[in-house]
């Protein structure tokens, strides 16, 4: 058997933590406090055997927050009920919790059995029968027992133990991740945390992550059950002693994860449910949100309505007033800010989203694909974001928790199926939706279209403007290059397009400049080229030409992809043939002086002014023509500019 965490529930002075006594020998009442007034007020553990520990909560309504910290990663609940007093408040409002928790195994418990009488017994088991209908404690066996006598805990730890064998496997998915419930200081070790692993495993030596936060820490110790271990895994209450990191810099609500598996976030996509009753929750409605094991402050914001009613289901956003840390799939439950009262719950569809308009119908459709669906559903409603494209197994895995030997076989799986496309772009892999992929394909092919019908004197379009008209949606501009390249190269390599002097083209079109065009550049050229290197400006070339600054940039554009001139800045460009003689008496003037040439002596060898010379030494250096050493430059061996 895995190891298992077993948490109580039920009302204050029912007797959780006597139970826990007679069923572990431990006393959970800790803090002198609780001892004084006899009622628990934290949480507390104990080890039965050990596989199995045992989280006592408290019951008070004041201490909710901390019952909610004890129950959110425990695998089987002990449900307490006082004989003597029946079913009250808190036991009704831990019901609603663990039911919003998707808690599915326990047992329920009578306790104080000598204080009722046989016919009151009876009827606080058939107003449980009653309570428990449509729950997951619905049939659960109900055992009556007395912890000061121990009358019945045999019984219940048999039947305990019968139960827990019982339990189905964990899903072994994910990278290391741990809740934290406790940090302390140990004398001579320095900041110790323990929590529940929630997946995967940790050894000594392990570097983790805290979030949120983002400290590095290395664990210089584990135990569970009080025992050092060298490794950790999914199910265990661990101890981790981290080396590197003080005692204030984490606490209750922190997460302790593989490094750059968690991203703090503010924001949670979720699927919300509201408790049968009369409570209605409002759009921007502010709340207590209790994640893991931390109580967070924050807004409801509802996605397609106005309001959810008792009893209602919907999507929303979660916008929190301070950070946490989350992955698809975590539980968590909703309380009013004030009075303090739980009023739903739900879980994580998207931990680290973007804001949507309230009326975003696409977004709840993806939300419920993705609480809804398998895992391989789960990473193509992923994919389909319409903000972003291109995805990378890292991005993935921040969302899921999944490890990478478990992201990439799925994501190749999903490629031969044809749902998902694989593209490389240097050392880097990206995934995206096939259906984007080809919707994109379809904009590029339709873009050239028009650009071919609209100037069929231009030979295509330059790649960057490509990108710019193409991805110009935020989220996209991110992932527009290696989308691009890839679209290009697949394209090309189907027929469809040609790729020549970076610019695009669909196959088979020629420029055709009409005769009054083709007048207009070989006059910009002639006029270019008596202009020598004297850097005109483009009113300049306007006056000259006898017209606007609009025309100026489109025949530039036309002489720039025919080759004829060449653009060292957005404002400086000079005609091809006044390009290659500067190179060549560069070069020269390079052979002269070995050690290198200044700008004042290019500009004095070429008859340039300096607000020529700077930018165009500049621009050849950024394409490999010049090698700039200081304030000195030569020219590369044995390169032409082509």
């Amino acid at each position: 058997m895995s190891h298992i965490v077993i948490g109580t529930a039920g009302h204050i002075d029912h007797g959780k933590t006597s139970l826990v006594r007679a069923l572990t020998g431990m006393d959970t009442d800790t803090l002198r406090e609780e001892r004084e007034r006899q009622i628990t007020i934290d949480l507390g553990f104990a080890f039965l055997g050990e596989d199995v520990t045992i989280i006592d909560v408290p019951g008070h309504e004041r201490f909710i927050k901390n019952m909610v910290s004890g129950v959110a990663t425990i695998d089987f609940v002990l449900l307490v009920v006082a004989a003597d007093d029946g079913i009250m408040p808190q036991t009704r409002e831990h019901m609603d919790i663990l039911g919003l928790l998707g808690l599915e195994h326990g047992l329920v418990v009578i306790t104080k059995a000598e204080m009722a009488e046989p016919d009151w017994l009876a009827l606080v088991q058939d107003e449980l029968q009653t309570f428990l209908r449509g729950t997951f404690l619905e049939g659960a066996p109900v055992h009556v027992v007395d912890s000061l006598s121990l009358q019945g805990i045999e019984e219940l730890r048999s039947a305990l133990d019968t139960a827990l064998q019982a339990l189905p496997p964990r899903e072994g998915r994910g990278a290391f991740r741990e809740v934290v419930d406790r940090v302390f200081n140990v004398k001579g070790h320095g900041t110790v945390l323990t929590g529940t692993v929630l997946a995967g495993f940790l050894k000594s030596g392990d570097e983790v992550e805290i979030q949120p936060g983002g400290l590095k820490a290395r664990v210089r110790g584990l135990q569970v059950h009080g025992k050092a271990v060298e490794q950790v895994r999914q199910g265990d209450r661990a101890a981790l002693n981290l080396q590197g990191l003080a005692r204030t810099e984490l606490g209750r609500g922190s997460w302790v994860a593989a490094p750059g598996l968690l991203t703090p976030t503010s924001l949670l996509d979720v699927r919300l449910r509201v408790l049968p009753g009369e409570i209605r929750l409002k759009h921007r409605d502010r709340v207590r949100v209790h994640l893991g094991t931390a109580e967070l402050l924050g807004r409801v914001l509802l996605l397609g309505r106005k309001a959810l009613e008792p009893g209602e289901e919907g999507f929303a956003q979660l916008l929190l007033e301070e950070e946490t840390a989350a992955l698809l799939g975590d539980r968590f439950v909703i309380r009013r800010y004030s009075p303090q009262i739980t009023i739903g719950g739900g879980v994580v569809a998207d931990p680290n989203p973007r804001r949507h308009r309230p009326s975003a119908g696409q977004v709840v459709d993806r939300l419920e694909r993705l609480t809804d669906g398998s895992f391989d559903e789960q990473l193509e409603s992923l994919l389909d974001d319409p903000w972003q494209p291109l995805w990378q197994e890292s991005e993935l895995r921040a969302r899921t928790g999944a490890e990478p030997d478990e992201l990439r076989p799925e994501l190749e799986r999903m490629v031969v199926q044809g749902r998902v496309r694989r593209c490389d772009w240097g050392s880097r892999v990206h995934w995206m939706l096939s259906s984007r992929w080809q919707e994109a394909g379809e904009r590029l092919l339709e873009r050239l279209r028009r650009l071919h019908e609209a100037t069929p004197e231009l030979p295509g379009q330059p790649v960057a403007q490509l990108r710019a008209d193409l991805f110009s949606r935020p989220g996209w501009q991110v992932h527009a290059q290696p989308l691009l390249d890839a679209l290009l190269a697949e394209l090309g390599g189907r027929g469809l397009i040609k790729f020549e002097n970076r610019c695009a083209s669909l196959a088979g079109h020629e420029p055709c400049l009409s005769p009054e065009l083709r007048r207009r550049t070989d006059a910009l050229v002639v006029w270019l080229e008596g202009q020598g290197y004297g850097a005109p400006r483009l009113e300049e070339f306007a006056q000259a030409l006898a017209c606007g600054v609009p025309e100026v940039k489109r025949l530039l554009a036309l002489v720039l992809q025919e080759g004829r001139v060449e653009q060292a800045t957005d404002q400086i460009f000079l005609t091809r043939a006044r390009h290659l003689a500067a190179l060549a008496e560069l070069r020269t003037l390079g052979h002269e002086q070995p050690e290198g040439f200044t700008v004042s002596q290019a500009g004095s060898r070429l008859s340039a002014s300096r607000r020529f010379m700077v930018p165009y030494l500049e621009a050849l250096d950024t394409r490999g023509l010049t090698r700039r050493t200081g304030n000195f430059r030569s020219v590369a061996d044995g390169e032409a500019d082509s």
